[in-house]
């Protein structure tokens, strides 16, 4: 090889890799360096084809001998820091990024790989100083003031985690991750109607009908027959109504086609190969917000003013362990619009393997009216509530062919779980509601095993003697209880149709520990 055209030769292997072709830059690479085996760059960018390639200790090897070969590059010790980071070796991976922002002090980047790395160190201040260097440099930067905001919220200091949030949103109008941490913050603060705004305004960027260009769609369709029943019922809905175009019912008579070519038990989630022209007309609807309603607050109270809280809160708190329901949850006004808002709005985004569907305050749910009810219940009921916030709302649908939700406990101090699908959808008024057990999940044991494991929560319960507390569906019913508590949807009986499906609402308050 001709030592006058190394420094092309070097520019082709960076190419190379660049593309991903690390094999061809490996073979090049080989016979420079047996021409020049000290070239200091040449090491370097054996060492990086080499991490490409999985060979992790020879990756080592080449970069160790780059800087041994020239200290002063920076870039070097970046590609150390990377190699030890992407290894989980931090503490290592900290020395060589530190080294590298001493030499090159403007480098932005290196300073927020820092600070991702004494991020998770737990070294919280030293990753918010990285940050905050970062932004020296690269002022604005959307996700280096979303990271500071994520490291400020950990660090305890809500005020400033919710000010970098806000600017990243002001920097980036379409960068979509911040806007669930900046809501879910701003709701902790107790800025609930402000959160719930913020993760509303998220969802409408994240699945708006165009979020994805053709080119970046997929012409493989993930899903599950529950879910395409549904959507193709609440199109149909959305078109009667004249809130969508007719023109959308080509789509409802395709998710038809679709799920009527697989059987109702594959309700797990299928894969379905379809022709272009139909999978692009598909995209445009399948989870995507094609309609979102208003979801107002109401204009009086939400939470009806005439229930007895005396007496709501004595039956709480005389019931060991604690769980109590009550009728008329709601005024009629708020069961109204509440009803109108999961009917129309097209956020029923998560399919579970039981076959319901799951709307979460991320994803649209967040509506004003939500928030309305957040905030009026503690006020309503305080000696239940105390100062517990929310942690977290969502609301599921359920198809009658299919089951509910299983067996589980919540991650929460008090669980608000209400129904609003009228009862003449009812077709057993015994059935439809909820199961609740009378033992607490044990406090050792962790989420996955409470929330996941039923065979563990089974045998647990039948060793404890617990006994089931069943309550029968009835629109408007709420329920609160312990949400230690292990509980699971009752057999589902409701008559066919949109309009007919079981909704329910829950509201989850404090945190485990606390409760």
């Amino acid at each position: 090889m001709n030592l006058k055209n190394i420094d092309a030769v070097l520019n082709d292997v960076a190419e190379l890799l660049l593309a991903n072709k690390w094999q061809r830059a490996e073979r090049i690479l080989r016979k420079l360096l047996k021409a020049d085996p000290g070239n200091p760059e040449g090491l370097h960018l054996a060492g990086v084809a080499r991490h490409r390639a999985g060979k992790e200790k020879q990756a080592r090897t080449f970069v160790e001998r780059a800087i041994k070969a020239a200290p002063d590059i920076a870039a070097y010790r970046v590609t150390f820091g990377q190699i030890l980071d992407e290894a989980g070796e931090l503490p290592s991976a900290a020395v060589a990024y530190e080294a590298a922002v001493t030499l090159d002090p403007l480098d932005a980047e290196t300073y927020f790989a820092l600070a991702s790395v004494w991020k998770r160190l737990g070294h919280l201040d030293a990753a918010i100083e990285c940050y905050e260097k970062s932004l020296e440099i690269q002022p604005n930067d959307a996700p280096t003031l979303y990271n500071m905001g994520n490291a400020l919220k950990a660090a305890g200091r809500m005020e400033s985690a919710v000010e970098a949030y806000r600017l990243a949103v002001t920097s980036q109008p379409d960068f979509v991750p911040v806007y669930k941490n900046l809501g879910a913050a701003l709701k902790d603060h107790g800025q609930t109607a402000e959160g719930f705004e913020v993760l509303r305004a998220g969802a409408q960027i994240k699945f708006a009908p165009n979020a994805l260009s053709d080119d970046e769609m997929s012409f493989t369709m993930r899903t599950s027959v529950a879910k395409l029943k549904h959507d193709a019922e609440q199109i149909r809905y959305l078109v009667a109504k004249h809130l969508i175009p007719e023109s959308l019912s080509d789509t409802a008579a395709i998710y038809d086609e679709l799920a009527a070519a697989q059987p109702i038990s594959c309700t797990p989630t299928a894969s379905f190969d379809l022709p272009s022209a139909e999978q692009r007309k598909i995209n445009k609807t399948y989870n995507r917000l094609i309609y979102l309603s208003d979801g107002a607050r109401c204009q009086g109270p939400a939470v009806n003013p005439k229930l007895d809280p005396n007496l709501i809160q004595g039956n709480y708190h005389s019931s060991k362990p604690e769980i109590t329901y009550f009728d008329d949850f709601l005024t009629k006004d708020a069961l109204r619009l509440l009803r109108d808002y999961c009917l129309e709005s097209t956020i029923w985004y998560t399919s579970y393997d039981n076959g319901y569907l799951g709307a979460m305050l991320g994803n649209g749910f967040a509506s004003p009216l939500l928030a309305q009810i957040v905030d009026e219940l503690p006020q309503a009921l305080p000696d239940i509530f105390g100062g517990h916030k929310l942690n977290q709302a969502w609301a599921f649908k359920y198809d009658s062919e299919l089951t509910g939700i299983n067996l589980h406990a919540d991650f929460a101090a008090v669980n608000v779980n209400f129904w609003i699908t009228p009862d003449a959808a009812l077709e057993d008024e015994t059935a439809g509601g909820l199961v609740v057990w009378d033992k607490e999940a044990p406090l050792d044991w962790d989420f996955e095993k409470y929330n996941a494991d039923e065979p563990a929560m089974r045998q647990f319960l039948q060793e404890s003697n617990a006994n089931p507390v069943r309550i029968p569906y009835r629109e408007n019913r709420a329920l609160v209880f312990n949400s230690d508590l292990f509980h699971e949807t009752d057999r589902i009986a409701f008559r066919p149709g949109y309009e007919n499906r079981r909704i329910n609402v829950t509201l989850l308050y404090g945190d485990r520990r606390s409760g």
